[in-house]
């Protein structure tokens, strides 16, 4: 938070989504990425799928730092949050309105929640593990399930009942990100935050190595 905020280093909004924690979270993310998000993708469509995936990820970093602005975390698994968000999103859409094709109603069921909340109880227990931030988790998914009302309100019957609805996701993602920016942009973040290699020398002051190309 505070290199985004102070240093201007905008890029971090979006690289702790390809960071892990440890070989165990990078284990938890893969099997959820090759079980549920890969069928998410063939479902939906890459173009879609990376839509949502960013849009996700974003948001996660953003109600992580905003949330938790002296902590350090990842946001890998908030990104996956947001495509569980956003599958509910489209069995809600597909299941609540008259869609222009019917086939798609019949493909989109309730049941498929199953295996989704499967993964998104194994993701959230990541939650409890170091340098794993709650709040991302949250962020990620509000993010996707937002993006999830818009990008799948498309195949609504009603013109107006479409309108509504993919507008009802793109105000929330547009209030709800502009709140995350005030209020990151109004937080004092620790400034020994700075130095992450001198963060973990405070931290662990016996037999702590740092390899950083930045040091």
């Amino acid at each position: 938070t505070y290199l985004m905020v102070e240093e201007r280093q905008y890029f971090r909004i979006i690289t702790p989504v390809l960071l892990h924690v440890g070989f165990f979270h990078l284990l938890i993310n893969s099997y959820c990425q090759l079980e549920t998000c890969a069928y998410f993708e063939r479902e939906w469509g890459s173009c879609r799928w990376l839509t949502i995936y960013l849009i996700s990820g974003v948001g996660s970093v953003l109600a992580a730092c905003a949330v938790d602005p002296d902590l350090i975390g990842v946001s890998s698994s908030g990104a996956l949050m947001g495509m569980i968000g956003a599958k509910i999103a489209q069995v809600i859409t597909w299941s609540c309105f008259e869609l222009r094709n019917s086939l798609l109603k019949q493909s989109t069921r309730l049941d498929q929640l199953s295996g989704v909340m499967c993964s998104a109880a194994m993701i959230s227990l990541l939650s409890f593990f170091t340098y794993i931030d709650f709040s991302g988790h949250i962020g990620g998914f509000v993010s996707g399930f937002l993006a999830g009302i818009m990008i799948f309100s498309k195949p609504i019957a009603s013109r107006r009942s479409r309108a509504l609805w993919a507008s009802t996701g793109f105000l929330g993602m547009v209030v709800g990100g502009s709140i995350l920016i005030i209020m990151l942009l109004r937080t004092e973040a620790d400034e020994e935050l700075g130095d992450a290699c001198q963060y973990f020398r405070n931290l662990f002051p016996e037999g702590y190595n740092c390899d950083c190309v930045w040091d």
